[in-house]
């Protein structure tokens, strides 16, 4: 990836891939989505959407799967000014026989799905990209026209887009917002591996404003696969009054990196497999998840209590049938900053440990807390209390910048307090203005350590920064950018250099 490149995706369309083009907007053989014949994609198609003042008031299937080499790719022609073409969900129309299966509320769960109803018998949809589109509007009793041509409404919990035993898929420059979830992976037990979502990648988006104030159980993000990656993403708060995190992840193999990451009920709530547990056990890196390089902001008005929670929440652990993570977040290189008023809450709580199975290791990262106004601000707790539970996990620390008066309440094990770098000021060039980076003289700068031996052992580098955009909406016609990480050396702490 060159430096500072907006993440759009190239959608010229390469015929050696074997495949065929269908090119929609005004004055093109296709003026609507619903006459494509996407149920008939296969290796190389391109489905190429123009942009338009108007949005494209569709729904869209996906079924069938490309190949690694000639994937079969759903892109957004941008417009003159970057603009992304809209897929809305108010009024939606469906494709006339589109093949949803005899399960209508399939039908309901999003504007663009992937899903085989015929699963057990034809290959699982994959080998795909999903590119530059803007998609929204996937509320309760929104109306749309389903595959019968009958009206019908969207649901509570219906997304943007929404992947259902999917693998190999790419979602980039999208930007997803104004429905229940933004975007949501589902997997399933079912026998042969057939509804187990796997390798999804998700990439310079923008996902925000989602969620609903009168669920918890709704979020910007809702993913449960095996192997995915979060990587330089603007992912924004939910809708305000909204109680969903801003990333729930029931996944094996998670990545989270380069992100800018936004407050919600958790900012990150990666928990245990639920639909998949018997599957998802058994899938490599069940028990182990990778955090670096993001920037978390916890900030009103969906300010977090927890900003990390890490085990599951499914009501037991592993001895009672459940599948807890029972394994390491390696937490690194990452920027937190907290900008709340001890009016907001009293205290802050780093990480929230669901068992004595899970630990964190804790390197090479800056915890900066800033009152919001110009009152004090909350108390940072390394490990909070767990519910009430006595098992609070196990803490284990390495260097770290972090704002003096840090406590710890929970009954977990914490070691290495002492690598702790705590003081006033981490030298950020300017927190009002949300530009991190270290200063000259910071005492973030040459104070990193080596990580730990899994880390290590993989080869796991700090190879970019998030640069933009920063929480400040509206998003339209916006795209990630990005820099590689000025600190070559990996001296320094925190996200940014």
């Amino acid at each position: 990836m060159p430096d500072n490149s907006p993440l759009r995706y190239d959608c010229t369309f390469d015929p050696a891939k074997g495949g065929t083009e269908y090119h929609v907007g005004p004055g093109q053989r296709y003026t609507r989505l619903a006459d494509v014949p996407f149920e008939h994609l296969g290796p190389g198609d391109m489905v190429r959407v123009e942009y338009q003042s108007t949005p494209y008031y569709e729904k869209v299937l996906f079924n069938t799967r490309g190949t690694a080499s000639s994937p079969i790719v759903f892109c957004g022609i941008l417009g003159p000014n970057g603009e992304r073409p809209i897929l809305d969900a108010h009024n939606a129309i469906s494709r006339l026989g589109a093949p949803y299966g005899a399960y209508h509320p399939m039908q309901e769960e999003a504007v663009v799905l992937a899903y085989n109803t015929d699963r057990w018998t034809t290959p699982k949809p994959g080998n795909l990209v999903i590119a530059n589109f803007e998609i929204r509007g996937a509320r309760d009793n929104v109306a749309f026209t389903d595959n019968v041509g009958a009206t019908s409404a969207f649901s509570i919990d219906s997304s943007s887009v929404y992947l259902f035993g999917a693998e190999n898929v790419v979602i980039q420059n999208t930007d997803l917002h104004d429905s229940g979830d933004g975007l949501f992976v589902n997997s399933k037990d079912d026998a042969s591996d057939v509804s187990l979502s796997r390798n999804i990648v998700v990439r310079g988006n923008l996902i925000h404003d989602n969620g609903d104030p009168r669920s918890y159980l709704v979020h910007n993000i809702y993913t449960e696969a095996s192997g995915i990656v979060f990587e330089l993403n603007y992912l924004g708060q939910c809708v305000p009054g909204a109680s969903g995190n801003v990333l729930k992840d029931r996944s094996a193999g998670t990545v989270i990196r380069y992100n800018w990451i936004e407050a919600g009920g958790h900012l990150l709530d990666l928990v245990d497999p639920q639909e998949s547990r018997a599957i998802m056990q058994n899938e490599p890196d069940m028990h182990e998840t990778f955090v670096y390089g993001n920037v978390l902001h916890d900030t009103g008005p969906n300010w977090a209590g927890y900003l990390v929670h890490y085990g599951g929440d499914s009501g037991g652990d592993n001895a009672t049938g459940y599948v807890y993570r029972q394994g390491t977040l390696h937490f690194f290189d990452n920027t937190v900053l907290i900008q709340l008023d001890a009016s907001d809450a009293w205290q802050v709580a780093l990480f929230h440990l669901s068992t004595n199975g899970e630990t964190v290791n804790l390197t090479n990262n800056i915890f900066a807390v800033y009152p919001r106004t110009s009152g004090s601000a909350p108390e940072l707790d390394l490990l909070g209390t767990n519910q009430g539970a006595t098992a609070n996990g196990n803490l284990v620390i390495g260097k770290n910048w972090i704002t003096t008066g840090y406590v710890a309440t929970g009954n977990g094990a914490i070691t290495g307090a002492s690598n702790l770098i705590a003081g006033t000021d981490p030298g950020f060039i300017n927190v009002s203005h949300l530009d991190l980076h270290l200063a000259p003289g910071s005492p973030a700068r040459a104070a990193a350590m080596a990580q730990d031996a899994t880390v290590t052992s993989r080869r796991i580098g700090i190879a970019f920064e998030y640069v933009s955009p920063l929480p400040v909406p509206p998003y339209a016609a916006t795209t990630v950018q990005y820099q590689s990480r000025a600190d070559s050396s990996h001296l320094n702490l925190g996200a940014l250099h």
